[in-house]
């Protein structure tokens, strides 16, 4: 319970513990989490070009503008996309898992692990689960339908950086390969009223605030045999043969 209770919200929390301490065996929390049609209130933390984004139930990892990870609080469980986008990307799940690992809250018994070497206990590394790119975008596209954002936040969550915006006349721009944006298609962030509305995302979203417009490149698609092509792998964990 510890582990829960150092990431759910105080009303979160008491329900939780409500029913854990009930008779009813066959209640299913997240039944009644869900009686709230509301996400609560959302915040955005920006880590350069990646942001953590802190719903009710949820913390969405966002990887320049597509979210590709997140922390169910319900469950007490991390899960991260399966599908290849970049070794950037994978960068920035990585720097979350670290950020997780070190931080106060990890710091707790069941998260703890007996040295083979000697008697001391150390943190175990937060283990993420697989998800499809699919599930990761859809559940964050329900909960921006029924989260607040702030301008602010909506601002923070959409930054792009300045080299990487549509107009930009930055020097250094075509060869920053690191900020570069791709399209993610219908697995990232609307970016227009029409997106929105195919999301279900109510149309005035952007009505306090102007989003950040990317100029978007070509995936970079390898040379000498190899690819770097984003992919789901098949059933193997390896890329499909027919991409």
């Amino acid at each position: 319970m510890s582990a829960l209770k150092s990431n759910l919200s105080d009303p979160t929390e008491a329900l939780l513990r409500h029913v854990l301490e009930g008779d009813e065996d066959d209640l299913d929390i997240k039944d009644l989490l869900s009686t709230d049609p509301t996400g609560g209130k959302a915040t955005v933390e920006r880590h350069g070009r990646w942001k953590l984004v802190r719903t009710r139930d949820y913390t969405f990892l966002i990887s320049y503008l597509t979210p590709v990870a997140y922390y169910d609080k319900v469950e007490n469980k991390y899960y991260r996309t399966s599908k290849w986008w970049s070794m950037t990307t994978e960068n920035h799940i990585s720097e979350w898992q670290k950020m997780i690992w070190k931080s106060p809250e990890w710091q707790v018994p069941e998260n703890m692990e007996k040295s083979e070497y000697s008697d001391s206990f150390y943190p175990k590394y937060p283990h993420f689960e697989k998800r499809p790119q699919r599930e990761v975008s859809g559940l964050f596209l329900e909960q921006m339908k029924v989260s607040q954002l702030t301008a602010k936040e909506k601002k923070r969550l959409y930054h792009v950086d300045p080299q990487m915006r549509q107009g930009s006349d930055a020097p250094y721009r075509s060869r920053s390969g690191h900020l570069k944006h791709h399209d993610t298609e219908g697995e990232g962030l609307p970016l227009t009223p029409e997106q929105l509305g195919a999301a279900g995302i109510p149309d005035d979203f952007f009505k306090d605030f102007k989003p950040d417009k990317p100029e978007f490149f070509d995936w970079d698609e390898g040379h000498e045999g190899r690819t770097y092509l984003p992919y789901e792998p098949d059933e193997r964990g390896r890329r499909p043969k027919d991409e």
